[in-house]
């Protein structure tokens, strides 16, 4: 689960995500999703 704001950034992101996208939570908070998993979907 994730929640972005209204600039559609990330603000908060919960373990299952981080887990499924072999991604660390401080990579991800304050970035858009396509920023954040743009390198995992390959």
């Amino acid at each position: 689960m994730f929640v972005k704001d209204k600039d559609h950034r990330i603000i908060l992101v919960n373990r299952a995500f981080c887990d499924i996208f072999s991604l660390e939570e401080k990579d991800v908070i304050g970035h858009t999703l396509a920023e954040s998993i743009e390198n995992k979907l390959i």
